[in-house]
């Protein structure tokens, strides 16, 4: 079980930086304006760190829980949601504060 959601994990988080990496080029060419490419990289790396850092959380969850893994992988996805959903919200408002300016 702990391999299978390290395996997943990980791959999440190589689709997470291929996506990104993806968008930001396309976006990049579109975006003349410095400061508003600067904020919307800045808020691709917060998310990508979000993602990456709540792959590890499941992954130490189902390594340290023996016992009750199924209790502890459950509160690590929702962390890990909760941190993906954050950064996320981090980078709207990154991204819509530097169009603004």
């Amino acid at each position: 079980m702990y391999e299978d959601l390290k395996s997943k994990s990980s791959k999440l988080s190589i689709i997470i930086d291929d996506v990104s990496t993806t968008k930001l080029n396309s976006l990049e060419k579109k975006t003349p304006n410095r400061d508003v490419m600067d904020a919307v990289k800045n808020a691709a790396s917060d998310t990508k760190k979000a993602a990456s850092d709540a792959g590890s959380a499941v992954g130490n969850a189902a390594s340290n829980a023996a016992g009750s893994a199924s209790d502890a992988v459950g509160g690590a996805v929702g962390s890990a949601s909760d941190a993906v959903g954050g950064a996320a919200k981090d980078a709207s408002a990154a991204v819509s504060k530097a169009v603004s300016k």
